[in-house]
């Protein structure tokens, strides 16, 4: 620092002795030859620090005539009340020294005799001694203000109270105007004002609240990083314009005013903590009313002191800050992996779990999940989020390497920009997506692409995918937006933070990674169990319809088989080709994905088909083999779907055999093959291989008594091409069948063969019955003709004396062709020729017609004058999917047992109820009695066909009601007590009419 005197002598001599004897010591001198003048020199130059004064001095005119007397002492009084900045040192004669008392009372250091033998070194060591004395008066406050900065720092005081503090002291200490401190807002990125200190409270208003780095003064050293020295305000042009703009405004203070107009230099420093990032964290501003105030060095060191405080205080209150955002992103960050490690979480709902999770702890603005596909070796975006949404529109793919997400799947590395070594924007780095520049502006809301951060997901170290995350928001985000038209493009820079996603925030997203990494991949695994046992299921369901269907409709059996293959295997086309009885050639009988053709078929041995059907080995293909065509394959592409380059192609196919067991005498099976082949399992996946048989010997027949049963091929079930609907966007052969898919096909394709000899079995099986009974019918129809005949006969012989001798006999034949009736009626009840379609029905008008069917033959039924039927719940409807005639045969015969149970009942109540359950979803029947009841003994044994224990009973009613109301999806339960009576209740899922499927 500069050690300016000013010498206050009205003698020029004296004063050009005083300068010669201090010349070349580092000295800056002042000249006064009066007293007014010295004041005006020392207001206008503040870095005078020692005063010579003569307390007698004559103003003097410009002819250097004396104009009148002066007191030295005018000057003191001026000073008086900031003596302490000065060391004053008094030129006297022998009768000008002033009183001790009045000397203190001005401060007054030391005097220099005038007018004696004072020598040049008295001066000096004078002069010198009051330079040291200020200099240690000053190091004493400067000590003594930075450790009441330091105790402020270490106590528990606010930050804005501690950078108040240190502002007022550097204020005294270097003597400036006004001095502000401005600190980032860590959530909407511009600078607030923390602290201000030198100006009156109505002169606040000067300095604006938040400024951004798009100002000038602190906006500009925020955005630069490099401190600005301004030496002449009232010259600068950013100055100049904007006091003109706050001097238009409207009610300006008289004290905004007068800072506007005294403030002349200002030293103006940024500040960083490097806590978040290498950016600036605050800037320091310091201003005074002297022109190129701060253009001395030590004067800028003293500040920079203080600079160094506030940098202290800042540093540590963040420190506090980031501390407690490191924790609670940890704990957010475990309690996002405890969300999505929650059992039951598909796919979707763990995106948006980490979507949540991302959006609170990162802020981006666009989050986007990349999931690698090994088959098409792609990286696929499989969900988005941007703004404030879920996006529907995700169609991103990269080649590995293509693109900065490309780059990060390749090398498994994180990828931030801007950063700390790299200040480029992510448009500018060259591995930037610029051919799809446009479309993300468009997709993005902010319409701008300022920050990339995307981190490798990682299981081990091998890379599965990438998190994306694009612009990081501001506080000031959704006020932005709502501000500007999308439509427009207008895209407001605030809405973004400068600085972009910190290390903090890379830290963050790539623990989250790792955490969807492993939750993706057991999610993988839960749902590829699911989807197997959701086939099995759905295999189960299919191989249960087909081995109860009773109706004989083999056409209809064939398609339910093909529709629910493809959609098991989720394949886009899948053919059913079955063997003619002792034919050379496999015909298809029924396909999906592609109309019917004609005349479609293999030769036994011809192509990979034809291969199967002759070996009984399965064929996979994952991916086609296109340099061997099939004999169909131009007959099949026009109806696959379109690739990604838009062609129909072939991309994979499956062909298994269908196997059923073929029963022989043992005599006839002697050495014989007749085709009949083990059932084989493909050994690894690929084109057609050799495939290893499941049994050890084609020819070992299955022993079974008399019987020897073998496996015999009776057709092919064919496959291609595997869908990407309801699949998993994260299989790794998303696109093509493999061998799991193949173990299911070739265990549905078994199972199928097993299934359609039960069904061919039962349509048998149940044409035998119908036509047994319609015989046994037509027989029983002759019978009490001829009965009535003989009775008329005898009648007429005799006069009716043989008559009464075999009444018993025929009244006992009578009984016989009645019960024989009635089981004729069960069984034909339940044939094929007997069964149709399921219809959509209200179930109340069927349970009336069968209970009048029965009233209508009252005569059958025993002691019915003494049962009264009570009948609730027919006025509404009761809608369900059932077999009409079936259902009708079914409420009869437990109403006729009901019946039967009162037969000795002086007076019985049958009811019967319909209604639903609390849901809607289930339709409820209850036929209840005041009957005889059910032993707890004899009630497991009701529904078995070999039970019966009423005169005349066959056992099939209950059997078969229990056997055939399942084809109906209903359920049957009983309660009952002796002597009391019994409730049979039926539950028949409901169905929405608007809908058409049974709930």
């Amino acid at each position: 620092m500069k050690r300016e005197i000013l010498i206050v002598e009205d003698d020029a001599r004296f004063r050009n002795v005083i300068r010669r004897a201090l010349q070349g010591r580092g000295f800056t001198f002042h000249n006064a030859g009066s007293v007014r003048r010295g004041i005006e020199l020392l207001d206008g130059t503040p870095g005078i620090q020692v005063i010579l004064l003569d307390l007698k001095l004559s103003e003097k005119d410009e002819d250097g005539t004396k104009v009148r007397d002066e007191d030295g002492t005018k000057l003191l009084e001026h000073i008086k009340g900031r003596s302490s900045k000065y060391r004053v040192i008094v030129i006297t004669g022998h009768d000008s020294y002033l009183a001790a008392e009045q000397a203190e009372g001005y401060k007054v250091f030391s005097y220099l005799a005038k007018g004696k033998e004072s020598s040049d070194q008295y001066l000096i060591f004078e002069v010198e001694k009051a330079f040291w004395d200020l200099e240690r008066v000053h190091l004493t406050e400067r000590m003594d203000k930075h450790l009441e900065i330091q105790k402020q720092i270490t106590s528990e005081a606010a930050l804005d109270q501690v950078l108040d503090l240190t502002c007022k002291r550097a204020l005294e200490l270097v003597g400036g105007y006004a001095c502000h401190i401005r600190l980032l807002d860590l959530q909407k990125g511009d600078f607030i004002l923390q602290a201000c200190q030198g100006v009156f409270p109505n002169a606040l208003s000067a300095f604006r609240e938040r400024v951004t780095t798009d100002d000038v003064f602190s906006g500009r050293v925020a955005r630069s990083g490099r401190l600005e020295i301004i030496p002449d305000l009232q010259s600068d042009q950013d100055f100049l314009e904007m006091k003109r703009q706050m001097l238009s405004g409207a009610n300006v203070g008289e004290e905004v005013k007068e800072y506007l107009n005294r403030v002349k230099s200002a030293y103006i420093v940024p500040i960083s903590t490097k806590i978040f990032e290498s950016e600036v964290d605050a800037v320091f501003n310091i201003s005074s009313t002297v022109e190129r105030y701060f253009n001395d060095e030590e004067r800028c060191r003293l500040v920079d002191e203080f600079i160094t405080q506030a940098e202290i205080a800042i540093t540590k209150n963040w420190l506090d800050i980031r501390r407690k955002e490191i924790h609670e992103d940890y704990s957010k960050s475990s309690n996002l992996l405890a969300l999505i490690s929650e059992p039951g979480n598909d796919l979707n709902n763990i995106y948006d779990i980490v979507f949540d999770g991302i959006l609170e702890i990162v802020k981006p603005e666009m989050i986007s999940i990349f999931r690698y596909n090994e088959i098409s070796e792609r990286l696929e975006n499989v969900a988005e989020y941007r703004g404030d949404s879920r996006a529907e529109d995700v169609t991103e793919v990269f080649l590995s390497r293509e693109s900065l997400t490309g780059s990060v799947y390749a090398d498994g590395k994180t990828i931030r920009l801007p950063n700390p070594e790299n200040k480029i924007k992510p448009t500018a780095d060259p591995r930037y997506d610029a051919k799809n520049e446009q479309v993300h502006l468009k997709l993005l809301p902010s319409h701008s692409i300022e920050h990339y951060l995307a981190v490798p997901m990682k299981v081990g170290e091998k890379t599965v995918g990438v998190i994306r995350a694009v612009n990081k928001r501001s506080a000031y985000y959704q006020d932005c937006l709502s501000e500007g038209s999308p439509e427009s493009g207008r895209a407001n820079r605030h809405c973004l933070l400068e600085r972009g996603f910190s290390k903090d925030c890379q830290t963050v997203l790539e623990i989250i990674a790792s955490h969807l990494a492993v939750a993706i991949q057991n999610a993988d695994l839960v749902n590829r169990l699911n989807w197997k046992i959701n086939q099995m299921q759905t295999l189960t369901q299919v191989i249960r319809r087909i081995s109860s269907d009773s109706e004989g409709n083999l056409d209809r059996l064939l398609s339910l088989i093909v529709g629910k293959t493809a959609e098991v295997l989720h394949a886009e086309i899948c053919m059913l080709y079955l063997r003619e009885e002792q034919g050379n050639e496999i015909t298809l009988r029924e396909c999906y994905g592609m109309p019917m053709r004609e005349n479609i078929s293999y030769r036994l041995g011809e192509g990979k088909t034809g291969m199967v059907a002759l070996t009984g080995k399965s064929t996979l293909e994952s991916r086609a083999d296109k340099s061997h065509p099939g004999k169909y394959n131009e007959l099949v592409r026009p109806y696959l779907k379109e690739d990604e380059s838009g062609n129909k192609e072939i991309r994979s196919f499956m062909a298994v055999p269908i196997i059923t067991l073929e029963r022989s005498a043992d005599e006839k099976r002697n050495g014989e093959n007749d085709g009949s082949v083990a059932r084989t399992s493909l050994a690894s996946e690929g084109n057609e291989r050799d495939l290893e048989p499941r049994t050890a010997a084609l020819d070992a027949p299955k022993e079974g008594g008399a019987y020897s049963e073998r496996e015999k091929i009776i057709g092919v079930l064919k496959v291609y091409n595997k869908t990407q609907e309801g699949l998993l966007r994260d299989s790794k052969t998303s696109a093509f069948f493999n061998k799991d898919d193949l173990q299911i096909f070739e265990t549905f394709a078994s199972q199928i063969g097993v299934a359609l000899a039960i069904a061919e079995r039962n349509t048998a099986l149940s044409e035998l019955v119908g036509g047994v009974c319609h015989e046994i019918r037509n027989k029983l129809g002759i019978i009490p003709t001829n009965i009535e005949l003989i009775e008329e006969e005898v009648e007429s012989s005799d006069g009716g004396v043989l008559r009464k001798k075999i009444a018993g006999k025929i009244d006992r034949i009578n009984n016989a062709v009645s019960q024989a009736r009635v089981f004729v009626r069960d069984l034909l009840a339940f044939s094929a020729s007997h069964f149709e379609n399921r219809q959509i029905l209200n179930i109340n008008p069927l349970v009336e017609e069968a209970i009048n069917q029965i009233e209508e033959n009252a005569k059958n039924i025993r002691n019915i004058e003494n049962i009264r039927l009570v009948k609730e719940g027919f006025d509404g409807e009761v809608i369900c999917n059932v077999y009409k005639t079936p259902f009708i045969h079914i409420i009869q015969n437990i109403v006729m047992n009901a019946y039967e149970a009162m037969d000795e009942n002086e007076q019985g109540i049958l009811t019967v109820t319909t209604s639903k359950d609390p849901s809607g979803k289930i339709a409820v029947i209850t036929i209840s009695d005041t009957g005889k009841g059910i032993s707890e003994e004899h009630l497991p044994k009701i529904y078995k066909a070999t039970f019966y224990n009423k005169p005349g009973g066959n056992g099939l009613g209950l059997w078969l009601v229990k056997t055939y109301l399942p084809q109906m999806d209903g359920i049957i339960s009983v309660k009952s007590r002796l002597n009391q009576g019994t409730t049979f209740t039926i539950q028949l899922p409901t169905v929405d009419e608007t809908l058409g499927d049974a709930q």
